[in-house]
């Protein structure tokens, strides 16, 4: 397999971990609000359930956050050496990508992995303590 290949299969994990995530952000807030309505018709959270409530939220905004840095710094990225390409008229050239350009994309990638994995703990202990 050439080297290429190996990427690809590393972004196929990546996207559908991100899917996942997100499901499960979802998925944790409709137990929240299951939990934490108690037949209401408003919603009265008890306080355990605010934190893993706020945790999912703050997921949601990091998986947002993910894809809107990523996709502006790799625009950016790309008309900064597409005008560069103009001015040395050699568009068809190998250009390597500082590694740098995607930390912050890193950054909200693992940083909504371990929000949801904390907002799971945070729930299960609920409901363990709960039933």
């Amino acid at each position: 397999m050439k080297l290429p290949e190996y990427n690809k299969i590393g972004n196929e994990y990546t996207a559908k971990a991100s899917d996942i995530v997100r499901q499960l952000a979802l998925a944790g807030i409709a137990v929240v609000w299951l939990f934490g309505s108690h037949g209401s018709s408003h919603l009265a959270l008890e306080g355990n359930l605010i934190l893993p409530l706020t945790t999912l939220a703050l997921t949601l905004l990091f998986d947002l956050l993910q894809y809107v840095v990523g996709g502006e710094t790799w625009k950016v990225f790309f008309r900064k050496m597409e005008k560069m390409a103009r001015e040395n008229g050699d568009a068809d050239s190998e250009i390597k990508a500082p590694r740098k350009y995607n930390l912050p994309i890193y950054f909200f990638y693992w940083g909504k992995l371990v929000l949801v994995l904390f907002s799971y703990m945070l729930i299960i202990n609920y409901l363990v303590i709960r039933l």
